[in-house]
């Protein structure tokens, strides 16, 4: 059984939280961290599979997400969802720039994609579109699921990582 599985729903959250800490000086290479979490129901059946790749370069990054059902779960509910996003790096977070995902439910699909501004508006596309609901614009200082959760996990990281640190 892997590791992660055995792991509280806590302790994977943290370790994921230290894995995006970054230092406090921009990365001169390319930075990968690759993160996989195992899903696991009643009686131990396997019911998904996660892995989330985020790279850093410079000031730019990129996250990419894939998220599955697998075992018995997947004669239920046959669900895969491919995200991806790409931005920029500020003292104040990060920025998206294009924002993408397809997501596969049974035999339905559907894309999604948000292109975000430098005013900090975005627009976006859906395919299929919702039928009967009329798109609203997105709000501004909008951002991707994929960055929503960076920019909450990486100062949460850098406070338990220094509150770890031996005080000399």
């Amino acid at each position: 059984m892997p590791l992660l599985s055995r792991c509280s729903r806590r302790s994977r959250r943290w370790l994921f939280a230290a894995l995006v800490a970054l230092p406090a000086t921009p990365a001169s290479a390319a930075d990968k961290i690759a993160i996989r979490f195992e899903v696991f129901g009643l009686a131990g059946l396997h019911v998904a599979t996660d892995r989330t790749l985020i790279e850093e370069s410079g000031n730019i990054y990129a996250i990419t997400g894939d998220l599955k059902t697998t075992g018995l779960a997947g004669l239920f509910q046959d669900f895969q969802k491919k995200s991806s996003v790409r931005g920029r790096l500020a003292p104040t977070g990060a920025q998206p720039e294009a924002y993408s995902a397809d997501v596969r439910r049974d035999k339905a699909a559907r894309h999604d994609k948000v292109d975000f501004r430098a005013n900090a508006t975005a627009s976006g596309s859906a395919s299929p579109s919702p039928k009967g609901d009329v798109a609203a614009a997105p709000p501004r200082d909008a951002v991707d699921p994929l960055t929503a959760y960076f920019l909450v996990e990486r100062p949460r990281a850098r406070r338990e990582l220094h509150a770890d640190r031996p005080r000399l």
